[in-house]
């Protein structure tokens, strides 16, 4: 039997943990995380999915990230699988402690209180020197 792939370990872990995995697309499913106020576990795998997941863990909403060979070892001994999930367990353990579900919640709450479209609004009218 092959491996897990990285999207059925994303669905298991925000189904059976309460908590979101991704690689880090800030535009999506990261940026809904953040919102919903629910802790994430990140695994980037390219361009700016390294910026977007260090920036998790540095609002205190994620564990460090995982790198790719951390979900995805080069073999598909027995060994190996079990290196990738002990990581990955760690990794979501760490991201459901009290202090990270905690700052997940607090960003989630001051995200409600932005309004960031009338704010992108006012910004680019500035910029553009139109009227109110």
């Amino acid at each position: 039997m092959g491996q897990p792939s990285f999207h059925a370990i994303q669905v298991a872990a925000s189904k059976m943990c309460g908590c979101n995995s991704s690689w880090g697309k800030i535009s999506g499913i990261t940026a809904a995380a953040l919102h919903a106020g629910i802790p994430q576990v990140v695994c980037p795998f390219m361009l700016d999915q390294f910026y977007w997941a260090e920036r998790m863990f540095w609002l205190g909403v994620a564990p460090e990230p995982l790198k790719r060979t951390h979900l995805l070892p080069d073999t598909s001994d027995n060994v190996s699988i079990h290196e990738a999930a002990t990581v990955l367990s760690r990794a979501i353990n760490n991201a459901l402690s009290p202090k990270v579900k905690t700052c997940a919640v607090e960003i989630a709450d001051r995200m409600s209180l932005e309004n960031g479209v009338l704010e992108a609004v006012k910004k680019l009218k500035e910029e553009l020197s139109c009227p109110r």
